[in-house]
């Protein structure tokens, strides 16, 4: 994804290099892992939303202020 962004010059050079530094090593090892899949049998983009939003659902929802926070405790 990086190098599409360099390659149409969406941000920054160095804006593009912070993400790099600070991308998640598991998401950047599955990003390689989906590189070598051709793109025809890739999972549709819809596949991966509804499998995000499954996993969302399993978790609690974030605490946004602090009324929230006394509420949850």
């Amino acid at each position: 994804m990086t190098a599409f962004i360099r390659a149409e010059g969406l941000l920054d050079p160095d804006e593009i290099d912070e993400i790099i530094a600070s991308a998640p090593l598991d998401l950047l090892e599955f990003q390689r892992a989906a590189a070598v899949v051709p793109i025809e049998q890739r999972a549709h983009i819809s596949t991966w939303i509804e499998r995000f939003n499954a996993g969302r659902a399993c978790v609690s929802p974030p605490v946004n202020d602090l009324d929230d926070l006394s509420r949850a405790a």
